[in-house]
């Protein structure tokens, strides 16, 4: 029997993220959390997005953690914010070839920085 292996559907979102001027894009895990804590599935994907990504947004200038991707042949960033709504806590984002991929919402971090980052590597 063969296996069914179901990759994540990223959206963007069209909103602009204002630290890095890179487009923000929702992945399919991310818009399930919020349908969650909503408790509503009739909201449009589009609107869903522009939820997330402009929560997402507000906080480009203060990224909670980031960190260099350790996957093979891939050359990207994997960076924690801190969320501004109250049911949700922190945003897993994937910065790549000009966008940025909201990925997974954590309610919880198990390590907990020493500092909060200030400035992304690099550009900014």
């Amino acid at each position: 029997m063969a296996s069914i292996i179901k990759v994540a559907e990223i959206e963007d979102t069209g909103v602009v993220d204002p630290g890095t001027g890179f487009s923000i894009r929702a992945s399919t895990a991310t818009r399930k959390f919020f349908r969650k804590v909503f408790e509503d599935t009739s909201v449009s994907n589009e609107k869903l997005n522009a939820i997330i990504a402009n929560d997402f947004a507000k906080d480009s200038g203060n990224i909670f953690h980031h960190f260099k991707s350790k996957k093979p042949g891939e050359d990207a960033w994997i960076e924690i914010r801190k969320s501004n709504l109250g049911y949700i806590n922190y945003y897993i984002s994937v910065i790549r070839d000009g966008y940025i991929d909201i990925i997974v919402i954590q309610p919880d971090l198990k390590f907990q920085p020493r500092s909060t980052r200030k400035k992304w590597p690099g550009s900014r």
